[in-house]
């Protein structure tokens, strides 16, 4: 079998109070994320007993850079578990560390003393909102609660009500959120509204019972004013616990990078799921791209994630995948059947559009991202239309990159 590595979780708490509930979100999460994660425990309790005397400012960030260099000074951390942090410079000292060091981090604001009765996912597009469904699909499966997605569309920047695209362009927006959330394992029932205050019309969503799972805004905000951003702001409001997921920076690859003239085959015509996986490993075989004494492990392994988790998404479009340790990046391989093959026995339509990625255990950020970009071309019926009259993996190619 393919064995990934170990990645490293740290639970940083500067709360006593929390650690319990930190230890055990982590453990879940590291779980979920990678089989056989290390968790490390490190809780240095930030700010107690300290002389503040330089200023507080200066004294949280020292007292954030000490703990870091407590914990790890040898090896990367790959994702940091916290809790939210009330001082606002303490949290903007730990935020601008988490950035500093190119990690991920969940930052867990915990207030509820009721099980949990629904995750609210506030969501924009792309990677950060695959990033939230990811956790949130791991909540709801410890929970048993279902999932909401929420978009708050501004409407400066939307059409006005009554415009008869308004309604085009809504279900557009819920349609994307649809399939990055299949991606992720989740069928969320997704809402889409218009507002003048997006923070404000998150907060009024709350209900007794909710778990928040929110997104970090944009880097150049959470480094340096993260205070009074809309996550904050939604955190300080609402009466119920909820998370902020925070995402690394990550080398954003083009499609045409990953799926090129080699790792792209037209007009298969595979009898099942299996032949057409096979035929895409064995192409990525032949490209030299993986080993080919992998090439067993990698289909079985494809195969079996697949049983446990159909990879069919809708949209005609399936995404089969496996981590493989030792890879340097994404390995992808698409592949195009116009007649369409069963991936899951419950899809309306066949699926026509077969992505194969292959990951190494520890490119999260860069895989989400790809499938951000997959799903922004799969949404839409005329791209899907205008592939399957490709006749050359160049077409293909070109097409994916919007050329």
């Amino acid at each position: 079998m393919l064995t990934p590595k170990q990645s490293r979780v740290v639970i940083w708490a500067s709360d006593p109070r929390m650690e319990e509930v930190l230890i055990r979100n982590a453990a879940l999460i590291a779980q979920a994320r990678v089989a056989g994660m290390e968790v490390v425990h490190a809780a240095p309790y930030l700010g107690s007993g300290r002389d503040t005397s330089e200023g507080d400012n200066a004294c949280n960030t020292r007292i954030v850079e000490e703990a870091g260099e407590k914990f790890a000074p040898h090896e990367p951390c790959d994702l940091f578990i916290t809790n939210w942090e009330n001082d606002a410079e303490r949290m903007q000292a730990f935020l601008r560390f988490v950035m500093e060091a190119n990690a991920e981090a969940l930052v867990f604001k915990e207030c509820r003393d009721e099980p949990v009765r629904r995750l609210v996912v506030p969501i924009g597009d792309g990677v950060r909102a695959m990033e939230q469904m990811w956790i949130a699909r791991q909540l709801a499966r410890a929970w048993g609660a279902p999932v909401h997605g929420l978009r708050i569309v501004p409407r400066a920047a939307g059409l006005p009500l009554g415009n008869p695209m308004a309604e085009t362009h809504f279900n557009r927006i819920r349609e994307l959120a649809r399939l990055e959330a299949g991606m992720m394992g989740l069928e969320p029932a997704i809402e889409v509204r218009f507002a003048d205050n997006v923070a404000a019309a998150i907060v009024s969503e709350a209900c007794l019972g909710d778990f928040f799972v929110l997104g970090a805004p944009n880097y150049g905000r959470m480094s340096q004013h993260f205070h009074n951003s809309i996550p904050d702001e939604v955190v300080r409001s609402v009466p119920c616990s909820a998370v902020m997921v925070v995402g690394k920076r990550t080398k954003v690859r083009t499609l045409r990078q990953i799926f090129w003239d080699q790792t792209v085959g037209v007009n298969l015509k595979p009898h099942d799921k299996a032949e057409v996986v096979a035929m895409l490993v064995d192409r990525l075989v032949d490209a030299r791209q993986v080993p080919a004494s992998l090439r067993d492990n990698i289909l079985s392994t494809v195969m079996e994630r697949d049983r446990l988790r159909p990879t069919a998404v809708g949209h005609e479009t399936a995404f089969p995948r496996a981590t493989v340790p030792g890879l340097a990046s994404i390995v992808g391989c698409l592949g195009i059947c116009p007649h369409g093959v069963r991936f899951d026995m419950e899809d309306e339509q066949p699926t026509k559009f077969v992505f194969l990625l292959l990951t190494p255990s520890d490119f999260h950020g860069e895989y989400l991202s790809t499938l951000a970009q997959i799903a922004r071309c799969m949404i839409h019926p005329d791209v899907r239309a205008r592939l399957l009259k490709c006749s050359t993996p160049t077409e293909v190619a070109f097409l994916l990159n919007g050329e």
